[in-house]
């Protein structure tokens, strides 16, 4: 999708969740950007400049402005990837990537169901708050995706 066209739908997204700013009257007004150039980002005749943009999110309440063309969950990790201190930040990253690695072979499907048992929950957070370098730390460089326990899938028959 280009720019102008994920501008456009982000636009029209925002516009139907804030009820304050659900006209191209009001966000002009709160934007400071003319009505009749958000009418034309609308219907993707015009091409908005950084300042509009920018504008934009200020109006929507979106920090930094620079999140305004990503969609809400990649807005929402990034401003939670970016609390994080530097230390926290690279275990946050081997951790995806050994996450990434293990999904590739099916090792950790359950991590990403909507019933996470709640001993498992716990045993993943023990396992974040352990310093890197500590023995077992499964974030730690050294650790393979292999120190990820797989659980086998129940079939839907055996589910309760």
């Amino acid at each position: 999708m280009n720019l102008n066209k994920q501008l456009q739908t982000r636009l029209k997204a925002l516009m139907e969740q804030e009820k304050l700013l659900d006209t191209q009257r009001r966000v002009a007004v709160a934007s400071g950007v003319a009505q009749s150039s958000i009418n034309r980002i609308l219907n993707n005749t015009q091409s908005a400049t950084l300042d509009m943009v920018s504008s934009l999110a200020k109006a929507f309440r979106i920090k930094p402005d620079r999140y305004f063309l990503l969609e809400e969950e990649e807005a929402q990790l990034l401003n939670l990837f970016n609390s994080l201190d530097a230390n926290e930040r690279r275990r946050c990253l081997k951790w995806l990537v050994k996450i990434v690695e293990a999904k590739k072979t099916g090792a950790v499907d359950f991590l990403f169901s909507d019933s996470l048992p709640e001993e498992l929950e716990a045993a993943v957070f023990v396992e974040a708050s352990k310093p890197l370098g500590s023995k077992g730390n499964i974030f730690d460089e050294q650790t393979t995706t292999k120190a990820i326990p797989s659980t086998p899938r129940k079939s839907t028959t055996d589910r309760v």
